[in-house]
Parts: structure tokens; C-alpha cells; sequence
């Protein structure tokens, strides 16, 4: 258990972000084990902030405006440049 939650740990500092995996059946064991969950929402809050960053670009400096554009939808509820400072 310890080993593994080791590998989950170093996977995530190297850039692993495969969320879905810790449903996978294999981990069930682990599941409800505090250092996993703490594992799960860490990843979580990864890609959260990775997604914010995405949209914040996307919505607000989009890099090939001419080739495409989000949705109106997907870009609601994400701030701005100029109401982020």
C-alpha cells in the first residue's frame, strides 16, 4: 500500500494526470485510504487549475481566432484578463 501510494505520488510530480485511473477496479483496496484520496484531490486540483489556465487562454487571448473559436457556453463563466488583476 505504501509503495504504491509512492509510484502515485512520483507519477504525479512527473506530470501523470490520468484521473480516471484511480477508479480503475484494481485500486478499489486503496479507495477511502486518506493518502490516496489526498492523491485524487491533488490530481484534481491539477487539472482544475490546468483547465481554468486553458480557458483563461482560449477565452481571453485565443492564439488562432481565425482558424477557431469556443463556444459562447465555454467561455461564460471563465474571468477575463482584465478582471483577473
Amino acid at each position: 500500500r505504501g509503495e504504491a501510494l509512492e509510484h502515485f505520488q512520483a507519477a504525479i510530480d512527473d506530470g501523470y494526470n490520468a484521473i480516471d485511473n484511480f477508479d480503475d477496479p484494481m485500486l478499489a483496496p486503496l479507495a477511502g485510504d486518506p493518502q490516496f484520496e489526498a492523491l485524487r484531490r491533488q490530481l484534481r486540483d491539477k487539472l482544475d487549475a490546468e483547465r481554468e489556465k486553458a480557458l483563461v487562454m482560449i477565452c481571453t487571448d485565443n492564439p488562432v481566432p481565425d482558424h477557431w473559436q469556443p463556444l459562447a457556453e465555454t467561455c461564460a463563466d471563465v474571468p477575463t484578463a482584465r478582471n483577473q488583476g
